[in-house]
């Protein structure tokens, strides 16, 4: 069962340190920040998409898969997806290293796209587009592997981020956030599946009714988000 712990709230009000301000910090050249970001289409998505459809029908060796993001990511550097799943299939032999790395590299990539060199993200970076989405992926991933490895502000941060550039919030920063502040590891979904059958996902009900109430305690948080939700 998922717990607060209260040392990890705790780093989450933490004053930034210059090597994670260091990590948030984009484009070194960009100075303005960019009011929308549309990414370009990339030819490789659906080379992409066709194979990881395949992967959800017939079960593939993470060497396969690997293998076949390799390919993509030699085809087209800048498209990130393949960089994520590479990721997961060396996560699961095992190879920490090369998961690291990979969780890495398209978190650079997707900042180097769209951040300022003072980590200031577009004022829109919208989820409804479908170009947009592996960079909010590889951001998204990048939060959750610092979150899991313990650097609790680094990940907050990059959730923050990613809630103010898309209020719409299609991947939950808003959930994220506020497990992150009352001390939760990423298990804290684990609260919010069903009891009879798990596999059907999380319970929105539930999930909903418990950022409502938790939100509460944390109005600094949230009250930005809350306004910009009566202009949706």
């Amino acid at each position: 069962m998922p717990r607060v712990s209260k040392i990890r709230a705790e780093k989450a009000t933490k004053k930034l340190r210059p090597l994670q301000q260091a990590m948030l910090n984009g484009n070194p050249k960009r100075v303005k920040q960019i009011n929308e970001f549309v990414d370009k289409d990339h030819k490789v998505s659906m080379a992409f998409y066709d194979l990881t459809e395949g992967y959800q029908a017939v079960a593939s060796s993470p060497d396969l898969v690997i293998k076949d993001m390799e390919k993509l990511i030699k085809e087209d550097p800048d498209f990130l997806d393949p960089y994520s799943y590479a990721a997961e299939a060396y996560c699961q032999l095992e190879d920490y290293d090369k998961y690291t790395s990979y969780t890495y590299r398209a978190y650079l990539k997707a900042l180097h796209k769209v951040a300022t060199k003072d980590g200031r993200y577009p004022k829109q970076l919208a989820w409804m587009w479908l170009e947009n989405r592996h960079i909010i992926r590889a951001l998204n991933n990048f939060a959750l592997f610092n979150w899991d490895n313990g650097d609790i502000r680094l990940a907050l941060e990059v959730y923050r981020k990613l809630l103010e550039s898309n209020p719409a919030d299609n991947i939950g920063a808003r959930f994220s956030i506020l497990a992150l502040r009352m001390g939760y590891m990423p298990n804290y979904e684990d609260l919010f599946l069903p009891k009879i059958d798990p596999a059907y996902g999380l319970d929105a009900g539930r999930l909903s009714n418990w950022f409502e109430e938790g939100s509460k305690k944390y109005p600094e948080e949230f009250a930005e988000w809350l306004q910009a939700q009566e202009m949706i």
